[in-house]
């Protein structure tokens, strides 16, 4: 295959003698190496460019997943950290990582996964699939407890709960709504009673356990 239709990928590495073996080993007629970086601000500017085609983010602590996939969009990233931390790897998951990697395992094994997570293809260590699944099972059978709490409202006081979960107040819930302010005040009052909730907080917290989407705290005064 043609250097010009190599994939290119972005190293995330603090560590320059890692970094550059992973990146002389991932080097190859289909894969190009666009750059090497030790920090959020450089990876920025690299994918800016429109020069990345996948990140390679190594250590999670020092490359937080959530601040690289929110800084990269739709460009997907495969974590590299401690096989053994199962918490770093249910966190880059859930952030939108597509792989998880043990930073331990031989070079070719992790170009291996950098190769699978350029085609599209989610990677996770053999031994931590398990983990992944019960909590994929637990989190699923919390968030259905956590859907059953809002069967006591109504059709409306739902699209309420929801409203205020992605940042409205009572005006602008009544302007989606098409309703009064006085009306939305009474849907937010009854919304509030029949969940025993006592602020926006708590509504943005029932309804991030639920799987809904939730918007930010600022310019909230539902309550």
């Amino acid at each position: 295959m043609e250097t010009s239709l190599a994939m290119r990928i972005v190293i995330c590495c603090r560590d320059p003698h890692f970094g550059g073996a992973l990146a002389s080993a991932a080097e190859s007629s289909v894969i190009r190496v666009a750059g090497l970086v030790d920090s959020l601000d450089r990876l920025g500017r690299i994918v800016d460019t429109g020069e990345a085609d996948a990140v390679v983010s190594v250590d999670p602590e020092a490359f937080p997943p959530d601040r690289v996939i929110e800084l990269v969009s739709q460009i997907p990233v495969l974590v590299i950290g401690r096989g053994d931390d199962v918490s770093a790897m249910i966190s880059s998951v859930e952030a939108g990582a597509l792989g998880y990697a043990d930073f331990e395992a031989p070079l070719e094994d992790l170009v291996e996964a950098i190769t699978s997570v350029l085609k599209g293809v989610a990677v996770i260590p053999p031994l931590m699939l398990g983990s992944l699944l019960r909590h994929v099972v637990e989190r699923q059978r919390l968030q259905r407890r956590a859907r059953e709490r809002l069967n006591v409202l109504s059709a409306r006081e739902r699209q309420v709960f929801e409203l205020i979960a992605r940042g409205f107040d009572k005006q602008a819930v009544a302007d989606q709504l098409f309703i009064s302010p006085a009306t939305a005040r009474t849907h937010v009052q009854n919304t509030f009673r029949k969940l025993n909730l006592h602020s926006s907080a708590e509504v943005v917290a029932l309804a991030a356990e639920c799987g809904l989407e939730v918007g930010s705290m600022s310019h909230r005064d539902a309550e």
